[in-house]
């Protein structure tokens, strides 16, 4: 009895081995089998926000195609190639979390880490790197009405550089304003509330002057993205006046660069021959290859 007991047990035992050993195999093989990407794997710098958003996108694709879905390993990696303004906030973020480094390091140990609070503390990082760029919508919001206050025309006499520099420093703020919200393409009273503002930022100057003695009147619209009506707009009357002035004061354009400029020669006297415009020989030099170039 007591040896059927025994063969029991050791037939238990050896099963348990076994299915140990299958499980082995089982997540051996699980990565033997995963797909290897030709791709590096993206860095972060957050040198400034467009970067930033490319940056995460192709981080967040890389970590898809190798199949690493836990957060905590997001982090690693994240933090592993980190450079610049990505690389000092981390860090930062680290202390600020963990408490030191020995605290990460212990919490990269843990054997089952739990996938809801690693992803809250990834959410977390990508907050902060947002907010180091302006990419969170706080601080981008506040900072984006900041840049638009700044955006002012003075200039009573048409000054086509100027004019030129204040529309394109205008629309970049403007893409801005929209991103957040703070003008709605698709809602009439915050563009109408938008050209009252536009009229504030050119008062007292030859722009001002020239749209209002528009046979239409001041536009209607700051853009459009119709060909034909953006000729109508705001932003296409301002062309159109920065063209103008261009035209009545050409020494205003830029200059030509050196290497365009027209070579000067020496003033020498030149005869055309067969080959092209040849200079003539003076007394004393050796005229024997004009003499053979005129054959």
């Amino acid at each position: 009895m007591e040896l059927l007991g025994l063969l029991a047990q050791n037939q238990i035992e050896s099963n348990s081995k076994h299915s140990a050993l299958l499980q082995s195999l089982k997540e051996a093989q699980t990565e033997t089998n995963r797909p290897k990407t030709k791709a590096e794997k993206p860095n972060l710098t957050a040198a400034f926000g467009e970067k930033l958003r490319v940056e995460l996108k192709d981080f967040e694709t890389y970590m898809n195609e190798i199949k690493i879905s836990c957060r905590r390993a997001w982090i690693k990696y994240a933090r592993l190639g980190a450079k610049q303004t990505a690389k000092t906030e981390m860090d930062s973020w680290i202390i600020e979390v963990f408490g030191n480094e020995a605290g990460w390091q212990k919490a990269l140990l843990e054997e089952k880490p739990d996938e809801t609070y690693w992803q809250e503390k990834w959410d977390s990082m990508i907050y902060r790197l947002k907010r180091s760029v302006s990419m969170d919508s706080e601080h981008g919001t506040n900072l984006a009405i900041a840049k638009m206050a700044e955006v002012k025309l003075v200039d009573p006499t048409g000054d086509p550089k100027k004019v030129q520099t204040f529309l394109e420093t205008y629309i970049g703020c403007r893409a801005k304003w929209l991103e957040f919200g703070l003008t709605k393409i698709d809602d009439t009273n915050s563009l109408k509330l938008e050209l009252e503002a536009f009229k504030l930022k050119i008062t007292g100057t030859a722009l001002m002057a020239f749209l209002l003695k528009l046979p239409d009147g001041f536009p209607l619209k700051m853009d459009s993205a119709d060909i034909e009506e953006e000729k109508l707009t705001v932003f296409g009357r301002t062309r159109q006046f920065v063209k103008a002035q261009y035209d009545l004061h050409p020494h205003q354009k830029s200059t030509p660069k050196e290497e365009d400029k027209p070579k000067k020669f020496d003033n020498i006297p030149r005869s055309k021959t067969r080959r092209g415009v040849m200079p003539m020989p003076k007394e004393g030099r050796d005229t024997s290859s004009f003499r053979l170039l005129r054959r």
